[in-house]
């Protein structure tokens, strides 16, 4: 627009709308291919982080003559394609308006000039309040209680298929797990089939009633532990004991979970008995509390805890609880006595806690991403909202003078002026709000324990695009309103 008065003349000397389209379009092109280096070296800088996030070695294949081929095609296209509406409405002023340096009045452009910046708020305002979700869903996983202790919490794994003599291999470990429970950073072990965020379990059928009653079946995870397995892991029991390794009579028992409880209907297990795949009975001797051995995504399923000894080879995780802030101490001394009872295999172990953060890197994963992306979104929409800004400053110089000459102050003016941006930011967010809830409320089906999100959220996510905008508005509307009046209501 300030170059109306150069079209002018140039037209009134001779030139052809083509030629100003031509030139128009040449240096939107330029502009696209700068664009293109900058692009290049851009993710020249974010393919190290991009490549650490998801563990990959993703790299621009330079060497490849396709490659640019569509790079260049690329920053030709983008030029084209952003530069043809400018260079087309430009060079289509009429030499006398042009000269005065007006614009031909086009409600129909100024819509979609609206329309665009609405659609670019809109699209960020979706991305900030989807993001704030999914650091919230990350969140309360993270922190949820997981009804066992995972602090000072080690898990070592002991599987023996791969060795040659799995009889003797296990004599060694135990003998390792008997020496590591004599240190003073060691407060408890105990082996299990399955931990805590680590390893599976696999399904049994359980029969209640009549083992021959197949609608009285029951498909449960089943898993086996050691005696001391729930008190070295903290999992609290709610009805009953755990299993004793001094009662002969345990090997024939087991321990539900509430869900499990819950699935067969009973309310108590006084008395209780349930058979095994219709040919083992046990007595049920007691009942933990729903403890997550898996991620927080996941609801508890219904598990079975057995305690047999001729089944001990299926003890695939070692769990050692050690003293408070001793973690270092109690690592050290396991991998001393490791060294010299398995020599020739390397200590394999992590902590608890670490490995269930671990369990939530896919989300934190798609949360940097979404985090990146809104920060890109409202960096674009923010360069749209500037440019309008910029735009209607051109345009409305002379409105913005005359109140000045009659006597409209600063502040008044820049009130003035922002206010239509901040209509345009309030219709983006109008807009945007039903679409992030539809969205974020179907991505959270898929976690058993979701986070609720409410009014507060979308509010706060509606102020920062609306502060978003003003700041960046605010740029172009106070140099409006510090126009000399004098330099803009010149005729000459």
């Amino acid at each position: 627009m300030e170059r109306a008065r150069e079209i002018g003349v140039r037209k009134t000397l001779g030139a052809q709308r083509t030629q100003l389209v031509a030139q128009f379009l040449g240096e939107s092109v330029l502009m696209g291919l700068g664009a293109l280096g900058v692009g290049v070296l851009l993710a020249e800088l974010a393919l190290p982080v991009f490549n650490d996030l998801y563990g990959l070695s993703l790299g621009v294949a330079y060497a490849d003559p396709r490659g640019w081929v569509v790079l260049l095609g690329l920053g030709v296209g983008v030029g084209l394609a952003a530069g043809a509406y400018p260079a087309l409405f430009l060079a289509g002023f009429k030499p006398i308006t042009a000269v005065q340096g007006s614009e031909p009045t086009r409600t129909l452009s100024g819509r979609i000039r609206q329309g665009l910046v609405v659609m670019q708020f809109a699209l960020s305002t979706v991305l900030i309040i989807g993001t704030f979700v999914v650091w919230q869903q990350i969140d309360h996983m993270k922190s949820a209680d997981p009804q066992f202790d995972r602090q000072h919490l080690i898990t070592v794994t002991t599987t023996l298929d791969d060795f040659a003599d799995p009889a003797a291999a296990r004599s060694r470990i135990q003998a390792f797990e008997q020496e590591i429970r004599q240190q003073s950073s060691i407060v408890q072990t105990s082996f299990g089939a399955a931990m805590p965020g680590r390893g599976s379990t696999s399904f049994i059928f359980a029969y209640p009633g009549d083992a021959g009653d197949d609608a009285q079946r029951y498909r449960m995870r089943w898993t086996t532990v050691q005696p001391g397995y729930f008190e070295t892991l903290g999992v609290p029991l709610t009805q009953g004991r755990g299993f004793d390794e001094d009662r002969a009579a345990d090997q024939n028992a087991v321990v539900l979970n509430q869900a499990a409880l819950d699935a067969l209907g009973w309310t108590d297990i006084a008395g209780k008995q349930i058979d095994l795949m219709g040919e083992i009975p046990v007595d049920v001797i007691g009942v933990t509390a729903n403890y997550h051995y898996q991620s927080m995504a996941r609801a508890v399923e219904p598990i079975i805890h057995l305690n047999w000894a001729d089944m001990s080879r299926l003890y695939n995780y070692l769990a050692v609880r050690t003293q408070a802030g001793a973690g270092p101490e109690a690592v050290a001394q396991m991998q001393e006595v490791w060294a010299r009872v398995m020599p020739d295999r390397a200590l394999r172990y992590e902590f608890a806690d670490q490995r269930f953060a671990a369990l939530y890197q896919a989300q934190e994963r798609l949360a940097t991403v979404a985090s990146a992306f809104t920060g890109l979104a409202i960096l674009v929409a923010c360069l749209g909202l500037f440019g309008l800004a910029a735009l209607m400053v051109t345009k409305r110089r002379k409105e913005i003078s005359v109140r000045k000459v009659l006597g409209a102050s600063v502040p008044r003016l820049v009130a003035l002026l922002t206010k239509d941006f901040a209509q345009l930011v309030l219709v983006a967010f109008v807009v945007a709000a039903p679409v992030a809830y539809v969205l974020m409320s179907r991505w959270l089906q898929g976690f058993a324990y979701r986070v609720d999100f409410g009014l507060g959220l979308f509010a706060g996510a509606g102020l920062l695009a609306l502060f978003v905008a003003v700041v960046t508005v605010s740029t172009q509307t106070l140099r409006a309103a510090r126009i000399d009046p004098a330099q803009a209501l010149r005729s000459e």
